[in-house]
């Protein structure tokens, strides 16, 4: 009922709600966070000048029965922090999607947060700038 969606304006309809932190969107870049019901894939974009910098991913728990999601296992890890998981997909992308197969299976958690800056740069994986176009990363032999 309405009660229920009223608990839930923080997950907007229990899909996905974001807040955009435009104070210095005319700026280099800009801050957004995401709260994610865990039953759906999670959005991730910024425009088409901005890249994604990662900060932080964490699940969290809800009331029972806000946000009922599939893929839970008794014995998976229930550790919080989904930081590493949401960097490895959507570092210096413009824009991803975290699949429900990539969210811990631990039955606690319900939804997850996510916060990340738009920051100006070109669609790359490396965090740091390349010095020409033809680099190349070291490890790699020419002959690869």
């Amino acid at each position: 009922g309405s009660f229920t969606i009223l608990l839930m304006s923080a997950l907007t309809g229990s899909v996905q709600s974001e807040r955009v932190d435009s104070s210095n969107v005319n700026s280099s870049h800009y801050h957004v966070s995401v709260d994610v019901c865990m039953a759906f894939p999670a959005n991730i974009h910024c425009d088409d000048e901005r890249v994604i910098a990662v900060q932080t991913a964490f699940y969290h728990r809800t009331a029972p029965n806000k946000c009922t999601r599939p893929n839970v296992n008794e014995s998976a890890s229930c550790d919080m922090d989904a930081t590493q998981m949401v960097d490895r997909a959507c570092q210096g992308e413009h824009h991803c999607t975290i699949p429900l197969s990539s969210y811990s299976q631990c039955e606690s958690f319900t939804y997850i947060r996510i916060t990340w800056d738009c920051a100006i740069g070109e669609r790359e994986k490396a965090v740091a700038p390349l010095e020409g176009l033809g680099a190349q990363p070291c490890e790699i032999p020419d002959d690869a």
